[in-house]
């Protein structure tokens, strides 16, 4: 599961980081699944229900780290409440190609600066790139 692979990667930067990693499928209710998060980590797989968890996330004020792939762009992205996610924008210009060794390379990329982004936010509280799409 992607989760537990963030979940690893974090432990291994830096084992004192506390994580309430929750590996379920919901397709409703995201307020509830990630109420009392100082973070979300977006690792769901498509477009489907990336909207809900934005807005979820936006209405509790949590902020969202996110990675979306579209084609042979990637975006990493750290969304605070009211900010437009990569999600947004990818899904109406771009469409998935199926290059799965390049995808899998990609993704793994993204996961890596996802991680990145989420530990700087929990040390910092900031980002260097707030409000850069």
């Amino acid at each position: 599961k992607k989760s537990d692979a963030a979940f690893e990667m974090i432990r291994e930067v830096n084992p004192a980081v506390f994580l309430d990693v929750q590996s379920e499928f919901i397709d409703e209710d995201f307020e509830s699944f990630i109420k009392g998060a100082d973070l979300v980590a977006d690792c769901l797989g498509g477009l489907e229900y990336r909207g809900k968890l934005k807005s979820a996330a936006a209405k509790l004020g949590i902020p969202l780290v996110t990675a979306s792939v579209a084609g042979w762009a990637g975006v990493v992205s750290t969304v605070f409440p009211g900010d437009i996610s990569p999600a947004d924008f990818l899904a109406l210009t771009m469409g998935l190609r199926k290059n799965w060794v390049l995808l899998f390379l990609l993704l793994q990329l993204l996961l890596a600066f996802s991680v990145v982004r989420f530990l700087r936010y929990l040390a910092e509280k900031k980002l260097l790139f707030q409000g850069k799409l």
